[in-house]
């Protein structure tokens, strides 16, 4: 099946970044970890648009989604431990709540790796990346192709299918926007986020295949993410420290108020972070938009085209 040779140098480095890295997982390399999640994040945007027999599209697909899900238990709790790491450093923060809380952290953290060790081990991301690269081999990068015009025409079409996936995307972020409104909510900010990274990974395809940088918007959307990112990250933190606090009611009044006192610090934390978030939130729903009003642009050339050659015939 051909594809333009920029969607499939896309695939083969997305490819070659999950074999490389999940190799490094069992050595407890967080990192190695971490970009195998978002490795395998950006394959599943990817796949839909390589043309592929759909049964093939869709096993991969489900079982890369079950490598994001099993990855992404181990990560948030190395994201715990890293952030609580960081606010030690702070005299804000107290530190015998800190202390308690890193130790239970890192017990559910080693849990969860044991967990990670017997439903995903490294033979099991070997032979995800053994079926990645039969896929490849099912996908023509067009290098022996010499008709340019078909080439022009194959990279036209490709681009307009990934903006149009986008386009969705885009839809899915101003719906969330919306929904969260301005009010401080936990819930429906974590759906925000989501949003922000399918479309940033939208995006990051389309200027992959088009050969472009990347763009002002897609690094607002990269800053949007993170800024919500933090927030959720803290709001995990608060609810490890309520659930440690409430053990403590009757048998540890001064580790109550250690807690108390950092679930306070970090809820003005939050507060904070919501606040800058509202400021953003208006350029995000104009960058959605734009990406709207592109798809919509192909989609009236192609009716435009479409009725011309009707009435030709």
């Amino acid at each position: 099946m051909a594809v333009p040779a920029e969607l499939y140098a896309s695939l083969r480095k997305r490819v070659n970044v999950f074999s490389h890295q999940s190799k490094r997982i069992d050595e407890g390399n967080a990192d190695a970890l971490h970009r195998t999640r978002v490795s395998s994040r950006r394959l599943r945007e990817l796949l839909p648009v390589l043309r592929l027999d759909g049964r093939m599209t869709r096993k991969l697909d489900r079982r890369l989604r079950r490598v994001t899900r099993r990855l992404g238990t181990v990560r948030d709790l190395d994201v715990l431990m890293d952030l609580i790491g960081e606010l030690q450093r702070d005299r804000r923060y107290s530190k015998n709540a800190l202390r308690s809380l890193q130790t239970a952290v890192e017990e559910k953290q080693q849990a969860a790796r044991d967990a990670l060790n017997g439903k995903l081990s490294s033979q099991k991301l070997q032979k995800i990346t053994r079926a990645l690269k039969r896929a490849a081999k099912h996908v023509d990068g067009g290098d022996g192709e010499t008709n340019q015009a078909v080439k022009h025409r194959l990279l036209k079409t490709t681009v307009w299918v990934i903006e149009a996936r986008a386009a969705r995307r885009a839809t899915r972020v101003q719906q969330a926007i919306e929904a969260a409104g301005t009010v401080y909510v936990p819930a429906p900010l974590h759906q925000v986020r989501i949003a922000l990274k399918k479309l940033r990974f939208a995006l990051e395809l389309s200027a992959e295949v088009k050969n472009a940088g990347a763009s002002r918007e897609i690094t607002v959307l990269r800053n949007a993410q993170g800024l919500l990112g933090r927030l959720h990250d803290l709001e995990v933190l608060i609810d490890h420290a309520r659930e440690m606090q409430a053990s403590r009611v009757d048998s540890d009044q001064g580790g109550w108020r250690d807690f108390a006192s950092l679930i306070r610090v970090l809820e003005r934390d939050c507060r904070t972070l919501h606040a800058r978030y509202v400021r953003t939130s208006p350029r995000l729903l104009t960058i959605a938009g734009s990406v709207c009003d592109v798809n919509k642009r192909h989609a009236g050339r192609v009716m435009r085209r479409a009725s011309g050659e009707r009435l030709l015939a």
